[in-house]
């Protein structure tokens, strides 16, 4: 028995030509019509969309790599990160609240 009893069909294009099923959906952009034309418009509208957003989401410090780049300037460069590690065991760092916040904010990006 044929697992796809359906693969032998056939399909009339607009043009008033036979088209098998199987090749129909391996090339869509022959097919013509009003849905493929909205289709580009909302995926490339989409694309457009979703790059301006993310632009300004991480201008304004929003996102996993914009956390990640607060938390490494906090510990400024590789010189003073042991000095800054001592502080934040005695409890003297002045962004520790700030520090924290952006680590919780990290794992909330990191963890589904």
């Amino acid at each position: 028995m044929d697992p796809h009893p359906f693969s032998f069909a056939l399909v009339i294009r607009p043009d008033d030509t036979l088209l098998p099923l199987s090749t129909r959906s391996e090339c869509p952009v022959a097919i013509v019509g009003p849905g493929r034309t909205l289709h580009q418009v909302y995926s490339s509208t989409g694309r457009y969309v979703e790059k301006k957003a993310n632009r300004i989401a991480h201008n304004l410090g929003l996102g996993p790599s914009a956390v990640t780049t607060r938390i490494q300037e906090m510990f400024g460069s590789r010189d003073e990160r042991e000095s800054k590690l001592d502080e934040f065991y005695r409890k003297r760092l002045v962004n520790l609240h700030e520090l924290k916040k952006d680590c919780v904010k990290l794992m909330e990006h990191a963890l589904p």
